[in-house]
């Protein structure tokens, strides 16, 4: 069977969530080529790329001549160098570019090749630190629900939307938790203020962190701006003041996860 003859009848590929919500029972639309705002499907029709790709503002769109040439010009210079045993221009270039934009909030950056694969190496990060720091028992990582933060099992874990995760849900660590995600308009109590959902939210955090109590618990982790989860929500007035008021209180860790909303682009 060729190629060709085996798209006729039906396509091998699928989504890596595994969740039977994304699966189809019809293939999707078959794109064969992509220019400028648009993707041409194997039937001829043009449709509107409306997210650049995908719905990040990372993104780079389609058959950008700049970003084809730069990959092209790397790959016959040197396509690449394993990481634990040599460095390489190129990423050194990009490093202390995104030090030097930083103002002075970072110091290094560590490239990884998705998004799910950044949260992971952050939460061990926050581990590996207070491991350093020689406080070993703290092993519990406080998130939000819902959220998204990937599709590996530690980064879907992470996260909570249960149409992803719950067939994965024997599979997840016991020492993450959830509170509540920030959506005022949606979850605000009667007569309940924007200045007084902030810190209600923020009370909630702290109850949870009690739970455990401070001296086992890593950090937290959010999206400034919440994503796929909720369909991009700014967080309230006063929201994550309160919300750091709450970590600093007992030296704990905020790990933002910027994937989708792009670095430095959410205010301080």
């Amino acid at each position: 069977m060729t190629i060709e003859s085996n798209i006729s009848q039906g396509r091998a590929t699928d989504h890596p969530s595994g969740s039977a919500q994304l699966h189809h029972t019809t293939p999707q639309p078959l794109a064969v080529e992509s220019s400028g705002l648009h993707f041409m499907l194997e039937n001829g029709q043009a449709i509107l790329d409306g997210v650049s790709g995908g719905a990040a503002v990372n993104c780079l769109g389609n058959g950008n001549k700049e970003v084809i040439q730069a990959m092209v010009d790397q790959a016959e210079k040197m396509g690449y160098a394993y990481h634990q045993s040599l460095g390489n221009e190129q990423s050194e270039r990009l490093a202390r570019f995104l030090v030097d934009k930083s103002g002075g909030a970072l110091n290094a950056a560590a490239f990884l090749s998705s998004g799910s694969g950044a949260m992971e190496a952050s939460i061990k990060l926050a581990r590996e630190y207070w491991v350093e720091m020689g406080q070993p028992l703290r092993n519990h990582i406080l998130s939000r629900s819902p959220s998204y933060h990937g599709n590996t099992l530690g980064a879907l874990g992470i996260g909570n939307i249960p149409s992803r995760r719950t067939i994965f849900e024997p599979l997840f660590s016991p020492n993450i938790h959830h509170v509540s995600s920030p959506q005022y308009s949606r979850a605000h109590q009667p007569n309940e203020t924007e200045a007084e959902y902030s810190p209600r939210l923020a009370a909630e955090l702290d109850a949870k962190i009690n739970e455990f109590g401070p001296s086992k618990v890593i950090g937290f982790v959010a999206e400034p701006i919440v994503g796929a989860a909720l369909g991009v929500i700014p967080p309230p007035k006063g929201y994550f003041p309160a919300i750091k008021a709450v970590l600093d209180k007992y030296g704990l860790l905020l790990i933002l996860d910027e994937v989708m909303c792009g670095p430095g682009r959410s205010g301080d």
